[in-house]
């Protein structure tokens, strides 16, 4: 996955752990 700004792709990751979890 490729992200115009590098900043987000932190975001993203945190975000995605996070709702995977939440999900789970």
């Amino acid at each position: 996955m490729n992200w115009v700004k590098p900043d987000w792709c932190d975001l993203r990751l945190g975000f995605e752990v996070t709702a995977y979890v939440y999900v789970r």
